[in-house]
Protein backbone atom coordinates (compact mmCIF):
# COMPACT_ATOMS: atom_id res chain seq x y z
CA UNK A 1 0.00 0.00 0.00
CA UNK A 2 1.27 3.44 -0.91
CA UNK A 3 1.00 6.54 1.23
CA UNK A 4 0.91 10.18 0.19
CA UNK A 5 1.33 13.45 2.05
CA UNK A 6 -1.03 16.22 0.95
CA UNK A 7 -0.49 19.89 1.70
CA UNK A 8 -3.62 21.96 1.14
CA UNK A 9 -2.03 24.89 -0.59
CA UNK A 10 -0.79 25.84 -4.03
CA UNK A 11 2.73 26.38 -5.26
CA UNK A 12 5.15 24.46 -3.08
CA UNK A 13 8.40 25.66 -4.60
CA UNK A 14 11.81 24.04 -4.90
CA UNK A 15 13.21 26.13 -2.03
CA UNK A 16 10.65 24.49 0.24
CA UNK A 17 11.45 21.00 -1.03
CA UNK A 18 15.20 21.43 -0.43
CA UNK A 19 16.08 24.80 1.15
CA UNK A 20 18.84 26.58 -0.82
CA UNK A 21 21.03 26.87 2.29
CA UNK A 22 21.70 23.12 2.02
CA UNK A 23 22.72 23.14 -1.64
CA UNK A 24 26.38 23.27 -0.69
CA UNK A 25 26.40 19.46 -0.73
CA UNK A 26 25.42 16.78 -3.20
CA UNK A 27 25.17 14.10 -0.51
CA UNK A 28 21.72 12.60 -1.05
CA UNK A 29 21.28 11.49 2.57
CA UNK A 30 22.15 14.97 3.85
CA UNK A 31 19.77 16.63 1.39
CA UNK A 32 17.01 14.15 2.23
CA UNK A 33 17.35 14.94 5.93
CA UNK A 34 16.27 18.53 5.18
CA UNK A 35 13.43 17.77 2.77
CA UNK A 36 10.46 20.12 3.39
CA UNK A 37 11.82 21.11 6.81
CA UNK A 38 10.67 24.74 6.53
CA UNK A 39 7.16 23.64 5.58
CA UNK A 40 6.80 20.64 7.92
CA UNK A 41 9.46 20.11 10.60
CA UNK A 42 8.44 16.48 11.12
CA UNK A 43 8.18 15.48 7.44
CA UNK A 44 11.45 13.53 7.34
CA UNK A 45 10.33 11.38 10.26
CA UNK A 46 6.97 10.67 8.59
CA UNK A 47 8.44 9.14 5.42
Amino acid sequence: MSKAHVYKRDHINTDEIIPARYLTTDDEAELASHCLEDLDKGFVNKV
